[in-house]
């Protein structure tokens, strides 16, 4: 344990401030006796007011907090729902800042608790030492996401403390950014550099969704590599036959009558021989051709034009949800348009009636697009084999359809995430990046 503890000048939380679940603090201390002293001062009003109570500290000042804890005759019970992790663990100090491991470890501890209590977290903040520029883009990103996942919960308070005398000034004015509150050894105020903004990094919860997806995404990667060198060489070898089979069909339907009814169910299934070739071949193409900057809204207007119709007659309605009117992106547009007319003819295939909602939103260096619909679901057995090739649950349909998506999306170097819960239907996401010309 440090030297020198004893009782310093503490922060005040219920007069200074009336907190509020949805607080989120960023606090700078340069005394530690004052920053020992804030932290029980911190947890002892969460006990107080019945609480979850998590403490993301080192061990010595953890054991400390607990001895002043039991002196201030707290119940052994309430002392053992204090949730503690340790901080060299919590936030990987033996690596480079990683935030989103830091993510998930802190969701680890949270997703338990987050239908109970109030919850409120104190957490020390440290790394190894690295890159000043590159800590400073992981530390901001995620403190943001920890906002934007704060501000969203109607019961979490959390303070985010840094050792005022390693924190460099240019971080700390980027990390005030993304708390509504600063403190620091003897005060608590508003931060006057707070910017609430629409959400513009992944929420917490979305970021671990997407590093969850991105495991699966190098096994996919290798399948989509293989198949489409399969599909280049089986495509182009089956069309010429196909084109010859056809033409003979053709003319013997001029001059034979007897076998009308045979004949056209060998030219269906020609047919349906020609499809799968087709969508082989456009699997194997490069898909990124004619890369320009277009706007996300028009594009999914588009689409929603187009497929209307087609929802209509089955009594569904097909939303649109955005932020801003011009959300920009560098793509293949008609690719990514072949994409969400997938989707979303999946989703109309998917429904009786009710909705599909498509949401576009603008994040610092991604788009993410929204398909949700309120069909039956996908059974989990089903939504593990989605995007092999092949694999299908329609009648006539190839299995093609989602590789192929899947591909597009790879080649714009972004990924799919499909989620889905039976009897709630499915949501599809899609992550592009902005790319430049």
């Amino acid at each position: 344990m440090e030297q020198g503890i004893d009782v310093g000048k503490k922060v005040n939380f219920t007069t200074n401030i009336e907190l509020s679940a949805g607080c989120h603090i960023v606090y700078t201390y340069t005394d530690l006796n004052h920053y020992l002293e804030n932290t029980l001062s911190y947890i002892t009003e969460g006990l107080d007011k019945d609480q979850i109570v998590i403490y993301i500290d080192k061990p010595d000042r953890y054991k400390y907090i607990m001895e002043k804890l039991k002196h201030a005759n707290y119940s052994e019970e309430q002392l053992n729902e204090i949730i503690f992790a340790d901080t060299d663990d919590f936030y990987e100090t033996h690596d480079v800042f990683n935030m989103n491991q830091v993510m998930a470890n802190f969701m680890d501890i949270l997703e338990p608790h987050l239908k109970d209590r109030v919850i409120r977290t104190w957490g020390f903040v440290t790394w190894k030492e690295q890159n000043q520029n590159s800590l400073m883009a992981r530390l901001k990103l995620y403190e943001c996401g920890c906002d934007s996942f704060v501000s969203e919960l109607e019961n979490f308070i959390s303070v985010c403390a840094y050792d005022g005398f390693t924190l460099p000034s240019s971080i700390l004015c980027e990390i005030l950014q993304a708390h509504e509150y600063h403190m620091t050894d003897t005060h608590l105020t508003t931060s006057n550099l707070y910017k609430k903004k629409p959400v513009l990094f992944p929420a917490i919860s979305e970021q671990i969704k997407l590093e969850k997806a991105a495991q699966d995404q190098v096994i996919r990667s290798e399948k989509l590599s293989i198949a489409g060198e399969l599909a280049a060489g089986i495509a182009h070898e089956i069309r010429n036959p196909i084109t010859a089979i056809k033409g003979f069909l053709k003319l013997i339907e001029v001059t034979e009558d007897k076998n009308k009814k045979f004949l056209h169910i060998i030219s269906e299934e020609i047919e349906k021989i020609a499809q799968i070739s087709s969508e082989f071949l456009i699997l194997s193409k490069p898909h990124v051709e004619n890369k320009k900057e277009i706007n996300v809204v028009d594009l999914i207007v588009s689409v929603q034009l187009l497929l209307e119709p087609q929802a209509v007659k089955k009594n569904i309605g097909i939303q649109l949800e955005y932020e801003y009117c011009d959300i920009l992106i560098t793509c293949d547009d008609m690719k990514i348009k072949q994409v969400l007319i997938n989707l979303i003819k999946n989703s109309i295939e998917a429904m009786e009636k009710g909705f599909i909602k498509v949401t576009a939103r603008d994040l610092t260096d991604h788009v993410h697009i929204y398909v949700a619909d309120e069909g039956p679901g996908i059974p989990k057995e089903i939504l593990d084999n989605l995007g092999q090739p092949f694999f299908t649950t329609k009648e006539e349909g190839t299995g093609l359809g989602l590789l192929i998506c899947e591909k597009i999306i790879e080649d714009h170097n972004g990924k799919i995430i499909i989620e889905s819960e039976m009897g709630k239907g499915t949501i599809v996401i899609l992550r592009i990046p902005k790319g430049q010309i």
